[in-house]
């Protein structure tokens, strides 16, 4: 019987369990990575959806804030003419109410902020 032989097919047959071994060592890591990767694409996804509402939404804030501070100013203005002009055309109850208005709008826009 030839030995050398046969000990040079059992060193290639551990070899290339070895190898087998490791190659579906390293699939199972591939696919592990890639069911990750998979999950972390999704992920990325839905943030940036979350974000482009938010940024969205950001922007209608903007928007009614600046209105809001439009309408304020065009409030204090009015306000301020008819406390310099001296004539009393609102009476105690509409400039109770006018400034009730101020106090709700300036309450709106601390809210928000």
């Amino acid at each position: 019987m030839d030995y050398q032989h046969l000990s040079t097919n059992i060193k290639d047959s551990i070899e290339g369990k070895d190898i087998e071994v490791e190659i579906k060592s390293l699939w199972e890591k591939i696919r592990k990575a890639s069911e990750i990767i998979f999950v972390v694409k999704e992920e990325n996804q839905v943030l940036k959806s979350e974000n482009q509402d938010l940024k969205q939404k950001y922007e209608e804030v903007k928007m009614v804030l600046a209105s809001r501070e439009q309408e304020i100013a065009q409030l204090r203005a009015e306000f301020a003419r008819i406390a310099s002009s001296g004539d009393n055309s609102f009476s105690p109850q509409e400039k109770e109410v006018l400034k009730k208005r101020i106090s709700e709008l300036i309450a709106k826009i601390n809210s928000h902020i």
